[in-house]
């Protein structure tokens, strides 16, 4: 590995477990934070979208094949980071939760169907996703019925998963490094 890589890896991989730490200890600091810093991506992102549909129209004569589509999904893209910038409090404590509780309870429901055709077909462990589709369910609604308070949890398992993922991924440097590669 070259040793700039493996700088910036572990640089990155601390950033991970900083943010993981302060997501913990500030869990209702710390999502609002995070809602803030996507709304700003997808500001940036939705201007570079729009300039560079400017840019192409002034190049070509005739636009390409769903150029026009471009300006529409750039202007979205901007209007929901602006969204998420003025309603922050609001995307970050009941919004954000609920649109998970939404997919978790979508994941559940597959989650059924897939137990369903492993019985089905006589598999030993078709009761696997069923009790996983079951947890996803219970989740789902919990988030869905209490999502201020979901919030925080939400909060605190995403720093958790962050510290996790920083502190593997500098074990994971090191192993490599000391294997030579």
């Amino acid at each position: 590995m070259n040793n700039k890589k493996d700088v910036f890896s572990v640089v990155l991989y601390v950033a991970f477990i900083l943010l993981g730490g302060f997501l913990i200890f500030k869990p209702t600091f710390g999502l609002p934070q995070l809602v803030k810093l996507l709304a700003l991506i997808l500001l940036v992102y939705g201007i570079v979208l729009l300039v560079s549909y400017f840019v192409q129209a002034r190049q070509y004569v005739n636009p390409q094949p769903g150029a026009n589509r471009m300006i529409f999904y750039a202007v979205g893209i901007i209007v929901v980071g602006l969204f998420l910038f003025i309603f922050n409090r609001l995307a970050s404590q009941v919004l954000l939760p609920t649109l998970i509780g939404i997919a978790m309870l979508a994941m559940g429901v597959l989650r059924c169907f897939a137990a369903y055709q492993l019985k089905q077909l006589g598999s030993l462990v078709w009761w696997m996703p069923l009790v996983t589709a079951l947890i996803s369910v219970l989740l789902g609604l919990v988030i869905l019925v209490k999502p201020l308070e979901s919030s925080v949890f939400f909060s605190i398992v995403l720093g958790l998963y962050l510290v996790a993922f920083g502190a593997l991924g500098i074990g994971e440097r090191a192993t490599f490094r000391a294997l030579g590669r």
